[in-house]
């Protein structure tokens, strides 16, 4: 007499046969396009990684995947295909060779899993209540760096005759059937800006704002990030307000930074996605000269961290440079200059000249001849 396979399995064969008018009819999608209900379904999979998804992997550091495949269902598989895209990973790492390995309820069957193309592949037949388990590795290739995710996508598919049973990995996007990793990538981007922004003209007595902005854009960890603000250029010509540095975090205030001579530095651990902001206020000195250089810039580096592969753990690497290595970098200086308003000053017959109040240092020397003629005139009909 029939088993319960048996009749699903005609059922399902003389559904497709029918065509997939009478199936939508049904509200049912063809087996082989989509997985079945769970009442249908007989194979149950689930797919790990060693590091765990979500996990950051580093250059020369192991990857093990690992799938089991348990035949839930009375009917004997007489093929059961085996897919793992990994596209996206084989361009950082490398399959290795040895020692893939399938086992069927503890012992080595069906050979090894393999390359072909973008898929990892493996093909054996499964009876009812057989576990299988799919192991294989691939070695992170060195010296490259990426922010694209690397996942893999497992998709399982028994065939207890023609016709194709999907298992609760169809499409390789459930959760359960795939693991996304991180390729270890540091980056840091820094940038210098002022207010008033770079190029512009600056009187004496006038404040302006400095910012200087860390983001870790990599997708690592930085330790000891140093920010080395050289601001000699500034400190010649202007005093700083030391009460107004500030050092934030994300918006949360931190440990200031530092001044030593004319170097304000900055030092401290981002995270990846972390930014640190440091920000001061200075003040143009009344003496200062017309049309000098107020210069500012700043340098930046961070330090990574790399696999160990004799101890399977993370050691202090190298440090790493970030997007300002001199400082001459357009985005990692401000220059200004500085100026006097652009007055015009108006002396009445009789009256006299304004007095200097700092933003107006002018001499006698600078006054146009009109305005000497003014005053002249002015002191004659007085």
């Amino acid at each position: 007499m029939p088993n319960r396979a048996t009749h699903r399995n005609i059922i399902l064969a003389g559904m497709t046969t029918l065509g997939l008018f009478f199936a939508a009819a049904a509200g049912i999608q063809s087996a082989a396009a989509d997985p079945l209900p769970s009442e249908f379904s007989e194979l149950a999979v689930t797919t790990t990684s060693i590091p765990p998804s979500g996990s950051v992997v580093y250059p020369g550091q192991t990857i093990t995947y690992t799938t089991t495949i348990i035949n839930t269902g009375d009917a004997f598989f007489d093929l059961v295909e085996f897919l793992d895209d990994v596209s996206d990973l084989l361009a950082y790492a490398d399959f290795v060779d040895d020692p893939p390995l399938m086992t069927i309820n503890g012992a080595e069957a069906c050979g090894a899993p393999h390359i072909e193309g973008v898929n990892v592949v493996m093909k054996c037949g499964l009876a009812s209540e057989d576990v299988a388990v799919i192991t294989y590795q691939f070695v992170v290739k060195p010296g490259l760096e990426t922010t694209k995710p690397l996942g893999n996508s497992v998709t399982v598919a028994g065939y207890p005759d023609f016709w194709p049973i999907m298992s609760n990995c169809a499409t390789g996007n459930e959760p359960e059937c795939r693991s996304v990793l991180t390729l270890a990538t540091p980056g840091l981007a820094v940038t210098l800006t002022s207010d008033p922004v770079s190029g512009s003209q600056v009187l004496s007595g006038q404040v302006i704002t400095y910012a200087l902005t860390a983001k870790n854009t990599g997708t690592i960890p930085l330790e000891d990030v140093t920010l080395t603000n050289d601001i000699a250029g500034v400190l010649e010509y202007a005093e700083l307000d030391t009460k107004s540095i500030i050092a934030k975090i994300d918006g949360t205030p931190g440990h200031g930074a530092s001044l030593s001579g004319t170097t304000l530095t900055w030092q401290g651990n981002l995270a990846s996605g972390q930014t640190a902001v440091i920000t001061y206020t200075v003040t143009l000195n009344n003496n200062a000269k017309l049309g000098i250089d107020v210069l500012n810039k700043v340098t930046a580096t961070g330090r990574t961290w790399v696999y160990d592969s004799m101890t399977g753990s993370l050691v202090p690497g190298k440090t790493h440079q970030s997007n300002c290595t001199t400082g001459d970098e357009s985005h990692c200086s401000s220059s200004l200059t500085s100026s006097r308003p652009d007055t015009t000053i108006v002396v009445d017959a009789g009256g006299s000249i304004p007095t200097n109040h700092g933003h107006y240092a002018l001499a006698l020397a600078e006054l146009t001849f009109a305005a000497l003629i003014t005053v002249r005139l002015g002191r004659r009909e007085a």
